[in-house]
């Protein structure tokens, strides 16, 4: 919530960072033009950061890279930022505080119930031996340990012969999240940057380290498949938004095709975290096991936060080596910690593909 006098926040001070996927709308909502000359009108490289600690008239600021070019999906010579088929990134505009939306992010529990009518369907996720651990074990294990950027979010569920599948999400502070894959599909995250404290923009990208993508891939990002949205055209407001209930079909829900009736990942998403109101109230959580991510993301950005202002240290996630990180899918026996056990699946190698169930 809003609250007057010395306030703790971390602003992000962004222009649109990457090159739209193909066939991604160029004009932006009229109603957001102010904004979008704000926050998301030129293609940069490089995404700045401004910590602030005080009254929000006196910033302090730092300046410090975060670049698209850093990150594992854009190491590889046939990324989308330089040119050519290997990644598709596409943009949206989402009705919240970045921060509900990313915390919404990095959340694996919620997999198991709301997209479980599309983990079958969907043309990205669909096949992947992952989804069945996902579908016969809906009460995920969460463990979490620092990374140098951020976090590393582990979440466990129960796989054959005793062992575990592990879904592992790197968080780079403060914005990026990677989600572990499946199968043989592309690796997929997210940026969510604010535009201010009720709205931001939520980039989205598709990679494969090894190859191009496939035309039908391409084609079902396109459409809206995966974590991709459908767009009123001419602009970047999803299809499916709060106005219009987010299409919802309450037939498909009472099927069982969809647990909310709402299509498609990203919207899925996206109508949760922007049904709790533009800020949600925190005094009203009830946070569990399952939150043991958020809650150390908080922590992470409250003290990068203070650091800077009080002693001038730099936040994680600047460094570009910060930036180099990967998710995985793996199963391990239950004596091998998810955080070393496979140290080179957490790693970005540029022309290697991912570890994924």
């Amino acid at each position: 919530m809003h609250t007057p006098g010395k306030r703790l926040a971390l602003l992000i001070a962004a222009t649109a960072m990457f090159p739209f996927g193909a066939g991604a709308a160029s004009v932006l909502d009229p109603s957001q033009q102010g904004l979008a000359a704000m926050m998301g009108g030129a293609e940069v490289d490089t995404l700045f950061l401004n910590f602030q600690f005080g009254p929000s008239d006196t910033p302090v600021p730092f300046t410090g890279n975060f670049t698209p070019n850093s990150f594992s999906y854009n190491s590889n010579p046939g990324s989308l930022y330089r040119g050519a088929a290997q990644s598709f990134t596409s943009k949206r505009f989402q009705e919240c505080n970045w921060l509900q939306a990313m915390e919404g992010g990095i959340d694996s529990s919620h997999v198991s119930f709301l997209h479980r009518g599309d983990l079958g369907s969907d043309p990205l996720f669909k096949g992947a031996k992952g989804n069945q651990y996902n579908l016969n074990d809906t009460k995920p294990v969460f463990e979490v340990v620092p990374s140098e950027g951020g976090l590393l979010i582990g979440a466990r569920r129960n796989a054959e012969q005793g062992n575990y599948y592990w879904r592992i999400t790197p968080w780079v502070m403060p914005c990026f999240t990677m989600v572990p894959p499946r199968g043989d599909h592309p690796v997929h995250g997210h940026f969510w940057i604010p535009i201010d404290d009720e709205h931001c923009w939520a980039w989205s990208f598709d990679y494969l380290a090894d190859r191009p993508l496939s035309a039908a891939q391409v084609t079902a990002m396109k459409e809206g498949k995966g974590v991709h949205p459908k767009y009123i055209p001419g602009t970047f407001r999803p299809l499916a938004n709060r106005d219009n209930d987010y299409l919802m079909d309450r037939a498909a829900q009472k099927a069982g095709r969809t647990y909310s009736g709402i299509e498609g990942f990203a919207m899925q998403d996206a109508s949760l975290q922007e049904s709790m109101g533009p800020i949600a109230d925190r005094s009203k959580e009830n946070l569990v096991g399952t939150d043991k991510g958020i809650v150390l993301a908080r922590r992470r950005l409250m003290r990068a936060a203070k650091a800077l202002i009080e002693q001038g240290t730099a936040p994680p996630g600047v460094d570009p080596a910060h930036q180099r990180v990967r998710s995985a899918s793996v199963v391990l026996r239950p004596d091998q910690p998810f955080a070393t056990a496979v140290p080179e699946a957490l790693a970005a190698k540029p022309g290697v593909e991912h570890a994924s169930v």
